[in-house]
């Protein structure tokens, strides 16, 4: 079974234990607790608030995210030369001679 068809839980580093308590390890019975769209269960004294498992899994992913970006960012940077960089200063002035162009038009009477 392909992983990205289950709940979230299954991917992080504490797989949910059906019918257990993923904080204390007891038994979830009658209705002491509940198990949460992510796939972890807690009792209802158990859970603060956040399924702390998949709130690690997130934290962890974003920031190797944020990391892979930054690195990928940083080398293109390392790779600019001072003819790009002069560049951005054409693009402005352009972007000025065409603000001028553009051509005024009273729409009052039209609405």
């Amino acid at each position: 079974m392909d992983l990205r068809h289950l709940p979230i839980a299954y991917s992080t580093a504490h797989p949910p234990h059906p019918g257990l308590c993923d904080s204390c390890g007891h038994s979830l019975v009658d209705e002491n607790g509940m198990v949460f769209v992510c796939g972890h269960g807690y009792h209802n004294n158990c859970y603060n608030g956040k399924c702390k498992y998949c709130e690690e899994f997130y934290k962890k992913g974003i920031f190797k995210n944020v990391q892979k970006f930054l690195t990928r960012i940083k080398k293109e940077a390392d790779t600019l030369t001072e003819e790009d960089l002069d560049d951005d200063d054409d693009d402005e002035e352009n972007v000025e001679e065409e603000a001028e162009k553009v051509e005024e038009v009273d729409i009052s009477s039209k609405l």
